[in-house]
């Protein structure tokens, strides 16, 4: 809805609610229609926000955006202007859903798809946008009581992330998605986020499974490679034995457990 909105999005989303969407605030009314069906079943809303997008720090009022939710209507396409604005405001619309209902928000950022001549279901490139992490932080502080859990594809995105986390109470990084899911570039990333967070901020498993069974190896792998960092923790004197099975327990499923209410 917020990345690719267009008509043909616009009028399935009034089919899933039977809601007219006629002004800005209808959408507000849609997009709590589309969540309330869920009850408190759902934890969180998911974002793939693509490298480029530049529309997250925008913050655009009701009349601004009539226009081109009319023009929305009638052709079914947009200036990058009218796409710009849209985007943000339902953004911000989501957001204010989440912050109501108190669920997280995962961002999927570091992935830019698709791209030409490559396979589904890899037909994407990890790519790094420093500044939408500026764009971010501006979201992060607006909406203070949003919990955000970031997973990151881009390996020169962990860093950045890690600091992000560091400096916005309600930011929490999870995982490794995409092409971060390798042991080399997990065992870079486990080190460096117990290193720099309070490890309550830290989840050490994402899987982006398209199919159950791919679950099992991905959370051996998971396992392994964290039971190598928190050895070398210990063995270099970082950590006891009893706080890197403190560590492992909260990050494979203590955190995961508070932060999504489950």
């Amino acid at each position: 809805m917020v990345s690719e909105i267009s008509g043909e999005i616009v009028r399935r989303m009034q089919g899933i609610t039977g809601i007219t969407i006629t002004t800005p605030r209808s959408i507000y009314d849609v997009l709590h229609e589309i969540v309330s069906p869920f009850g408190d079943r759902v934890r969180t809303l998911t974002l793939s926000l693509k490298p480029e997008e530049v529309f997250l720090p925008l913050n655009p009022e009701d009349d601004q955006v009539s226009p081109h939710l009319e023009t929305l209507k009638e052709k079914g396409t947009l200036s990058s202007e009218g796409k710009t604005l849209i985007s943000a405001f339902l953004l911000r619309r989501l957001l204010e859903v989440a912050e109501s209902r108190r669920l997280v928000v995962q961002l999927m950022l570091g992935v830019t798809r698709p791209i030409a001549g490559a396979s589904p279901p890899d037909y994407a490139l990890v790519e790094f946008n420093p500044s939408q992490l500026r764009y971010l932080t501006q979201v992060f502080a607006r909406f203070r009581e949003v919990n955000f859990d970031l997973l990151v594809a881009d390996p020169l995105l962990h860093h950045a992330s890690a600091v992000i986390a560091k400096n916005y109470q309600n930011v929490y990084l999870t995982g490794y998605w995409w092409y971060s899911l390798y042991p080399e570039v997990m065992n870079a990333i486990l080190r460096l986020r117990p290193e720099m967070l309070p490890y309550t901020k830290v989840g050490a498993f994402f899987s982006d499974a398209y199919v159950a069974d791919w679950m099992i190896g991905k959370i051996q792998l998971a396992k392994r490679v964290l039971w190598n960092v928190l050895s070398e923790l210990v063995r270099a004197g970082f950590l006891d034995p009893e706080l890197a099975l403190e560590v492992a327990e909260a990050t494979l499923k203590e955190n995961q457990r508070r932060l999504y209410g489950l």
